[in-house]
């Protein structure tokens, strides 16, 4: 093991005001590092995919639903870096498609990240109550939610999970799975999106 590739991974906290996000891209090295060293020691693809979940995906998701509504600006420097280490670690070159990456390595963008640990944990939160939502119209609205014109607060936590929910429960209708059968679903569901659909999911029309 030579002294450049030595594992070490850190996460780089950026000291700028209004910036909560974690800076995986700030020095890349880092974190190429451990993967450098972790493609020898697994040399088939789910060996690779479980270190990638054990070492990065651990460190992407942390707090996720407090800033992964965050602007496009911020999330495109995460999702770039998330695609360099994908790439590193499954030896693909450096233009390789982000579409196929993604089904390659079988794993979840940022955004995807975002949209399934904020609809897990609303499904934590909504009591089960099945009886109270078979005679509405809308079956699929089983969480509250509130109205808003503010940008800022379509992106937070309280308002963009509902809105999140009921989207996803309309499709999948994961309000009566227990939370491993959601988890599984909304997962499998989320591979085959593209970048439009989590877009249009995510986006809320004033």
């Amino acid at each position: 093991m030579s002294f450049k590739y030595r594992p070490r991974f850190t996460a780089i906290q950026k000291d700028r005001p209004n910036d909560g996000l974690i800076d995986l891209s700030f020095e890349p090295n880092r974190h190429f590092g451990v993967t450098d060293n972790t493609r020898h020691l697994t040399p088939f693809r789910p060996g690779r995919r479980v270190v990638y979940l054990a070492l990065c995906q651990s460190l992407i998701q942390y707090c996720i639903v407090a800033w992964g509504g965050s602007t496009k600006t911020h999330m495109l420097k995460l999702e770039r870096a998330q695609r360099a280490l994908l790439k590193v670690g499954w030896r693909l070159p450096y233009r390789f498609p982000t579409a196929e990456l993604y089904e390659k390595c079988m794993v979840l963008s940022v955004r995807k990240l975002f949209i399934l640990n904020l609809v897990l944990i609303k499904h934590a939160q909504i009591p089960y109550e099945p009886e109270k939502f078979s005679s509405q119209r809308r079956k699929h609205t089983v969480c509250p939610s509130f109205r808003t014109q503010c940008r800022s607060s379509q992106r937070s936590f309280l308002f963009l999970g509902s809105h999140v929910y009921n989207q996803v429960n309309k499709i999948l209708n994961i309000y009566h799975m227990r939370k491993s059968n959601c988890k599984k679903a909304i997962t499998s569901w989320l591979l085959k999106l593209d970048y439009a659909d989590i877009e249009k999911i995510l986006t809320v029309s004033i």
